[in-house]
């Protein structure tokens, strides 16, 4: 059982007013936030996605693509790809300069979507082949 919290605890001569059942909640029935869906609900099969993948910034992008396994690309890509054209005909269909919340998290992880693209169609790893310890740091974003 979870007790209320102590903000909202009664005073002792207040618990008389209240039926007992509702002074306890049991645990499993306890009310968690609503979970909230990043992306646009006709692109709901692309939530596992969105919190790891719809990422702000190219940086922040090209930073996860290189910390992620192959697998987890792999993954990102074959769900991704199949679903590109619908995800960008929807796109087509909004303003870019007021893209609601859930339309631009999906551009973002279209955004993703293309930055481990290379890795997984070419070159089988995360990293750019051959180029040792050096790496690109794109410092202008796309303004949206």
């Amino acid at each position: 059982m979870t007790q209320l919290p102590e903000e909202t605890a009664l005073l002792p001569e207040e618990t008389a007013l209240v039926p007992e059942e509702t002074a306890l909640v049991p645990e499993e029935t306890a009310l968690l936030p609503e979970e909230t869906a990043l992306l646009p609900e006709e692109f709901a099969d692309l939530e596992p996605f969105a919190e790891r993948w719809a990422l702000e910034t190219e940086a922040e992008r090209y930073a996860e693509r290189l910390t992620s396994s192959m697998d987890d690309m792999q993954d990102l890509y074959d769900t991704t790809m199949p679903r590109m054209e619908a995800a960008l005909s929807y796109l087509d269909t909004l303003e870019l300069e007021a893209l609601p919340g859930e339309a631009r998290a999906l551009m973002r992880l279209l955004f993703s979507t293309v930055n481990i693209s290379f890795p997984v169609e070419v070159w089988k790893q995360p990293n750019v082949p051959d180029s040792g310890a050096a790496y690109l740091d794109l410092h202008d974003d796309p303004v949206v």
